[in-house]
């Protein structure tokens, strides 16, 4: 199957679910969920076990910091820093980051264990909603080559705040994680590459 084709049927798919939502969707309850993850600084990807929803809706903060030690003959320097990151420099250029317009270092997550899935930054506080359902996984904007040497970590506080959707709705807005659309699955969507060239 080519690229666009598939392209072709996910945005059948999502159209059909926004339809039905509009059409079927039901009320919502007021409970939230807390959770408290630990992302330790050798880490680039940490499996949350949260598995999302589309539409929740999370509030997520982080406290901590990560140390890179100082280079040979003491360039650079070391470098201490919280869930921000450090700011990017011309020296950054020379790197490929998952976020590229992130800060180095900076707190960052994506949907899904795939490659496919496209990485967004968190920072210290943020707010987010998933616009699909898959599992949250929480990383660090960094290279292997940084995590081999970094110490430190992120205390990382996450609030579901509306679990929203009841059965029926959730049902409608993608269900849970493990749920499947006959044609399109998250296998399927995790090989459709972030960058095509075709038109």
């Amino acid at each position: 199957m080519r690229i666009p084709e598939v392209a072709t049927l996910i945005l059948s798919a999502v159209c059909a679910v926004v339809s039905a939502q509009a059409q079927t969707a039901q009320g919502s309850t007021d409970t939230s969920k807390s959770y408290a993850i630990d992302i330790d600084a050798t880490k680039q990807w940490v499996d949350t076990n949260i598995d999302l929803r589309a539409g929740e809706k999370l509030h997520i903060t982080a406290t901590g910091t990560i140390t890179y030690p100082e280079g040979p003959s003491s360039k650079p320097p070391a470098q201490t820093f919280g869930p921000d990151g450090l700011a990017r420099s011309w020296k950054d250029l020379i790197h490929q980051y998952a976020v590229a317009d992130g800060g180095h270092g900076e707190l960052i997550g994506r949907l899904g264990s795939g490659d496919g899935g496209q990485p967004f930054a968190f920072g210290a506080a943020s707010d987010f909603e998933a616009p699909i359902a898959n599992r949250l996984f929480l990383g660090i904007n960094q290279s292997l080559k940084d995590a081999s040497t970094a110490t430190g970590s992120f205390h990382v506080k996450i609030e579901v705040i509306n679990p929203v959707l009841t059965a029926a709705g959730a049902s409608v807005m993608g269900g849970p994680a493990e749920g499947r659309i006959s044609s399109i699955t998250m296998a399927l969507v995790d090989k459709v590459p972030r960058r095509v060239s075709d038109p």
